[in-house]
Formats: C-alpha cells, structure tokens, sequence
C-alpha cells in the first residue's frame, strides 16, 4: 500500500472511531437525563404505561 493509501484507511478508522465515541456519549446523556429526572421526582407519585393510556384515552399499538 501506498502512503496515501495507508493515510486513507486510517482517516476512516478514526472517523468511524469517532461516530461510535459520539453516539455512546449521546446515550450517555440520555442516561444522565433519566437519573436526573428520577432524583428530581422522588417521593412523588409515578405511573404506568397503562395508567398514562386509560386516562388519555389512548389505545395500545397503532
């Protein structure tokens, strides 16, 4: 391989290194967002997908 060949499949090693750092901090931050929620909602009442349904008046699955 040439050296630009080499340069090449390096850049695209690192560029998808890059998009799998990127998406896991995105899953970080949702998961930051959820335990923030949490701590800020302890002791109040919480609900279940069913109960959010019933009184919306929602149905199951589209």
């Amino acid at each position: 391989m040439t050296k630009v060949q080499l340069l090449s499949r390096d850049i695209r090693r690192k560029r998808r290194e890059i998009t799998g750092l990127q998406e896991d901090l995105t899953n970080m931050h949702d998961h930051l967002a959820v335990l923030e929620a949490r701590a800020k909602n302890v002791g109040k009442p919480t609900y279940s997908s069913a109960e959010v349904r019933a009184r919306l008046a929602l149905t199951g699955k589209k």
